[in-house]
């Protein structure tokens, strides 16, 4: 049996708090133990290792990014109009891909 797992944010995190999914979940959770991310945005849950170990074949990444006006975590990456908006998603699709 394969997994799908259909949503993602993979930019966002990479982008936003410096994830990198090519690191197992514990090796991220040790790396930001000392940081305030845990505490904004949770524990670390998938990484390369485990979506290995539990056979997920696919993963859909969302395209996300944070409306100025509802910026309260601090994002780097913010947008104030659909314009803006849909230029990042681009900027962030093209990232995704690579």
């Amino acid at each position: 049996m394969l997994i799908i797992d259909a949503h993602q944010d993979l930019a966002w995190n990479i982008l936003t708090y410096g994830r990198d999914y090519t690191r197992s979940v514990k090796e991220t959770r040790q790396l930001e133990a000392a940081t305030t991310t845990p505490e904004r945005n949770g524990d670390s849950i998938v990484g390369w290792p485990e979506y290995q170990q539990g056979r997920v074949a696919v993963v859909f990444s969302t395209l996300y990014a944070t409306p100025a006006r509802k910026n309260q975590i601090g994002d780097m990456v913010v947008y104030s109009d659909s314009e803006s908006a849909h230029r990042l998603y681009r900027i962030r699709s093209m990232f995704i891909e690579s």
